[in-house]
């Protein structure tokens, strides 16, 4: 009864703010999604009418919600790179915590996968990661790991991949990560290059999954997909090295190269 009730007092405290709403100079058009600890909506600058991203903590999450917002908010201060949002500013207005990034417009690939029903061949899926590992060597290289990256965060438009939520994100080698409370877990937020390099194979895999019949975006990690899907050997060692199955890749550049290979054949 007592967690019935936290629950529906969180979802009302947490409950988004209404279109129309300003904020600092922010109209909010609509609301987009939310996450363990931040409410995101699409917004309109007042004074220049141009479009943007508010992120605001939720209520619900206390002071540990504001600190994950400012951590977010002082690594993307540390990126300058055109497919990543960038950052505009952070202020308190109505008692939220607000950062205010670019808003990139088009489907994100979960969109694309589940509701557009798209496909993507082997040779598509991988020229997309190799999109998204060159992003991820230059975060690597300013000392910061992604740790998010999954499909809901890619967005695909004209400009290309985009890569977004960096809500999670922490530089390499944070000591205040973990513990952690099982092993998936550990691969995917230990702040270090691996774990990134590890969500890249299952998001390889939601690509590649869209290829077999009546399973768009289907995503299987364990030994079932090697006989499930229809792709080269060399993509199959490309995604038990992401998985750290086989040989982990020592970087993103590594595997990158390795794409290159496999696609010049």
């Amino acid at each position: 009864m007592l967690s019935y009730l936290r629950n529906v007092y969180e979802n009302w405290i947490d409950y988004p703010c209404r279109p129309g709403t300003v904020l600092n100079g922010y109209r909010l058009v609509k609301f987009v999604g939310s996450g363990s600890y931040g409410l995101t909506y699409l917004c309109r600058e007042m004074g220049t009418g141009r479009l943007a991203a508010l992120k605001h903590n939720k209520p619900s999450k206390a002071e540990l919600g504001i600190q994950l917002l400012e951590r977010e908010a002082a690594i993307l201060r540390q990126l300058d790179h055109p497919r990543i949002p960038g950052f505009r500013e952070l202020f308190t207005a109505d008692g939220k915590r607000c950062l205010i990034t670019d808003y990139v417009i088009g489907l994100n690939v979960e969109e694309a996968l589940f509701a557009g029903r798209r496909r993507y061949s082997e040779e598509e899926s991988l020229g997309i990661l190799a999109e998204l590992l060159e992003m991820m060597e230059y975060i690597h290289s300013r000392g910061i790991v992604h740790l998010d990256i999954r499909i809901p965060n890619v967005i695909l438009n004209h400009k290309g991949l985009n890569l977004l939520d960096f809500g999670l994100a922490r530089p390499i080698g944070d000591r205040d990560a973990g513990p952690f409370p099982d092993e998936e877990t550990r691969m995917r937020r230990t702040p270090a290059v691996s774990s990134d390099l590890y969500a890249a194979g299952h998001f390889l895999l939601f690509l590649l999954y869209s290829m077999v019949e009546d399973e768009p975006g289907k995503e299987q990690a364990s030994e079932g997909w090697q006989e499930e899907l229809p792709v080269s050997d060399g993509t199959k060692r490309l995604i038990r090295r992401l998985l750290q199955v086989d040989k982990p890749y020592a970087n993103a550049r590594e595997a990158s190269c390795e794409i290159r290979r496999l696609l010049e054949r």
